[in-house]
């Protein structure tokens, strides 16, 4: 039996106010199902910095590779059908354009954010969207995506 383990957050550290406690390190952790669909639109995912903040990429437990973050994981926990997540970087005019495209074979995980192992830092209005879809003619089971990123205070005059 195959078990995934992906820690939440990658920076723990006590807070700076020295009441105790913990600090995740200024990173954003979330989970949400990808899902394709069949006659209606599908359920993607937008990963979109709010208006003064900017996400830049951060490694999700692989000690090895701590110089390429892999912020974003895609988690297929089907023991059958494979499915393939592909990332689009979305500017502020809604022009999508593809980044990556990746097969997330049954029963394993894989990175697919191409845009942060790149060293980009997403900042608003654009965003990362991710959509799942099949290369057979059987829908894929919804895939679970993971994503940490850091985030960044963006200068007032910045926008």
């Amino acid at each position: 039996m195959d078990v995934f383990v992906v820690n939440s957050f990658a920076d723990v550290k006590l807070k700076s106010a020295g009441k105790g406690g913990f600090s995740d390190g200024g990173i954003e952790s979330k989970s949400v199902m990808l899902k394709a669909s069949v006659g209606s639109p599908a359920v993607n995912v937008d990963i979109a910095p709010p208006k003064g903040i900017s996400y830049g990429g951060v490694t999700l437990g692989e000690p090895e590779n701590q110089d390429e973050p892999n912020s974003v994981q895609a988690f297929n926990f089907d023991s059958v059908n494979d499915g393939i997540v592909t990332e689009y970087f979305v500017d502020g005019d809604g022009v999508e354009t593809q980044t990556l495209q990746v097969p997330v074979a049954a029963a394993t995980f894989e990175s697919v954010g191409a845009f942060f192992e790149a060293g980009g830092v997403l900042t608003y209005p654009n965003k990362l969207r991710y959509k799942l879809t099949s290369a057979k003619p059987t829908l894929p089971s919804p895939v679970l995506l993971k994503y940490a990123v850091v985030l960044y205070d963006r200068p007032s005059d910045l926008g």
